[in-house]
């Protein structure tokens, strides 16, 4: 009876990570299938507002508007809003960029919220009350934004009905750790796999919350911004689209950005990202079903709003995996399937990150990109305890503040900046019993001769070994 029970829960798991894995594959093939766009110039500028939300940012400020400042674009058609949240000492310093933007000439806003009411959302929609621009571009602040950005990704606007364009991000300290280059690496995929398919297949793009720029009349035509999810710019994204706008993507245009260099900035960066994604999917999921676009666009943005899932669905069938093999039962099928297909996706994988380093050239020691990517598996299910609680956060629709990933520019020693914060709960501490549950199950495996399965739960192992004792050390 228990076997009974832990097959069906198993076999329901791998039906739905099936289902994902596929709508990855399609992605896949649009995504080699996609031709290289070429959009021309406008005929005249228009009007633009850049918003900057930012929140105790001390250690990014002076790139972010050294770089703001050089912006190529006329001066008389640019707006600059600094939308200041901070309840640190970085407030006397973002005056202070704002009073040398002001003496260079440019037309900037100083923004000031005490109660930082529905968190970034709430900055965005301050900002917008005022803001002068047809279309707004928006930079969180640790973005460094080329000179030639604003001019260029301004062309994706090619036609009326595109309501927001997004650049691809890049990655300054992408070099810094192992645990940074294994983050590029899933980001990377995102941004060129997954935003570059669904454009050429005619499906939804998301807007990425900084490094794009919307169409002021499509923001108020589709709500506004909200502040009822962790994952504002996903939210505006999906009723923009079902309101009928289209969308664009410019994966040639860059800005390089900060990747988190601690296992506690990525946590937290995770939790934010994957709770709010869940948080979309029961937001919206009833209105996508009901709408009038087509099933297989409903399919994809269906998978696409259950993302952050996939680590609970992953986490849920290790965690019935394991009896099973002691039972040994007739019913392997629930252990013996995924392991094929997780192969088949092993290459799948490979050759999707082989294909995008390639084409974005962030990689040139190919030594380096390979020990990235057999470092990516561990890394996934060694986050997915983690992200399986904020997605059941989600679902249970337990509040929680937005927490935003502390940056730390050139600081030799994060651990030294006053946003570094070293947090060890109950949540952490129980990594260490899944870790010598997992554990057991590998040394198991390798006892009864069921070789196939060993690396799976060795994956887990040395994951959730790497985050736990690396969240200690933090």
């Amino acid at each position: 009876m228990i076997g009974t029970i832990l097959y069906i829960i198993n076999l329901t798991c791998i039906l739905l990570i099936l289902g994902y894995l596929l709508h990855q594959y399609v992605l896949f093939y649009y995504f080699i299938r996609a031709k290289p766009r070429v959009f021309k110039e406008l005929s005249s500028l228009p009007q633009v507002s850049i918003q900057l939300p930012i929140y105790n940012e001390k250690y990014v400020l002076k790139e972010l508007f050294n770089h703001i400042s050089k912006i190529n674009y006329p001066k008389n058609l640019l707006e600059i809003q600094i939308l200041d949240d901070s309840t640190d000492d970085s407030k006397e310093k973002v005056y202070e960029h704002y009073l040398d933007l002001k003496n260079k000439g440019f037309d900037v806003t100083y923004i000031f919220r005490e109660d930082r009411k529905n968190f970034k959302a709430g900055a965005l929609l301050e900002g917008l009350k005022t803001a002068k621009g047809e279309f707004i571009a928006i930079f969180d602040a640790d973005f460094r934004v080329p000179s030639d950005w604003l001019l260029e990704i301004i062309k994706g606007f090619d036609s009326e009905k595109i309501g927001f364009v997004q650049s691809r991000w890049a990655y300054y300290n992408r070099e810094n750790s192992l645990l940074t280059q294994v983050q590029g690496l899933a980001l990377d995929h995102h941004f060129v796999v997954e935003q570059e398919g669904r454009l050429a297949a005619g499906f939804p793009i998301n807007f990425n919350g900084t490094a794009g720029i919307w169409r002021k009349t499509c923001i108020i035509d589709a709500g506004n911004w909200q502040g009822d999810t962790l994952t504002e710019d996903l939210d505006l994204s999906i009723r923009a689209y079902l309101k009928g706008w289209k969308f664009n993507y410019i994966n040639t245009l860059s800005v390089p950005s900060e990747l988190p260099d601690s296992i506690s900035a990525v946590r937290s960066q995770q939790f934010r990202w994957n709770k709010g994604g869940a948080q979309n999917f029961v937001k919206f999921i009833i209105e996508i079903l009901k709408s009038k676009i087509p099933v297989f666009t409903k399919v994809n943005l269906g998978f696409h709003l259950l993302n952050s899932s996939v680590f609970l669905w992953v986490f849920i069938y290790a965690i019935c995996s394991v009896p099973l093999l002691y039972l040994n039962t007739n019913l392997q099928l629930a252990n013996y399937l995924p392991l094929k297909l997780l192969s088949f996706n092993f290459i799948f994988v490979f050759l999707g990150f082989f294909l995008v380093q390639r084409k974005i050239q962030s990689h040139q020691n190919k030594l380096k990109f390979f020990f990235s990517f057999i470092s990516f598996f561990p890394y996934v299910l060694g986050i997915a305890w983690h992200n399986s609680l904020a997605v059941l956060e989600a679902y249970f629709k337990k509040p929680s503040a937005f927490i935003r990933t502390p940056k730390y520019q050139d600081l030799s020693d994060f651990k030294k900046s006053t946003y570094h914060k070293k947090e060890l709960n109950w949540k952490i501490h129980l990594e260490l019993l899944w870790i010598l549950y997992f554990g057991f199950a590998a040394v198991f495996c390798i006892y009864t001769a069921q070789y196939g399965k060993v690396g799976f739960y060795l994956c887990l192992t040395l994951g959730l070994s790497f985050v736990y004792f690396q969240s200690r050390n933090d």
